[in-house]
């Protein structure tokens, strides 16, 4: 129920993702920064709710947040790939998505399976947040 939850509230968030840049006057590359940190905040607080309610509610939110940045992400990639290389500046993009879908498992298993618990799990995703947001600030803003 949790992560499905999380799903169904990421999906209408990306959905509306675009909109919502708009609405607040952001750049892809300023909503990717945003977002990627909500994101951040988001996975400790999820990593310390203890009841099922909590994890249903922070769930929501967190599901929501993180299914922001993605097609911000690839937007941002084909703006400042220019337009001879749109199509494959988001084919490369998706590339790096589906692959993070195979690299991410033998992570977090390696990780549980070093420490015998999730604990670590939640610092690496932090962590991986904060680095995008740091990445973020090396691209050329595209507004």
């Amino acid at each position: 129920m949790i992560i499905t939850c999380y799903s169904i509230a990421g999906i209408a968030a990306s959905c509306i993702s675009g909109s919502l840049a708009d609405k607040l006057h952001f750049s892809h590359r300023n909503f990717l920064i945003l977002s990627l940190s909500l994101m951040g905040v988001m996975t400790l607080v999820f990593s310390f709710q203890t009841s099922y309610a909590g994890l249903i509610g922070v769930g929501i939110i967190y599901g929501a947040v993180s299914y922001l940045p993605s097609t911000h992400y690839t937007t941002s990639a084909m703006i400042l790939a220019g337009e001879r290389y749109t199509a494959t500046a988001a084919s490369s993009q998706n590339l790096l998505f589906q692959l993070a879908s195979f690299i991410m498992p033998v992570v977090v298993g390696r990780a549980i399976d070093a420490t015998g618990n999730y604990s670590l799990i939640w610092y690496i995703f932090c962590g991986c947040a904060v680095i995008s947001v740091l990445f973020c600030f090396f691209v050329k803003n595209d507004k």
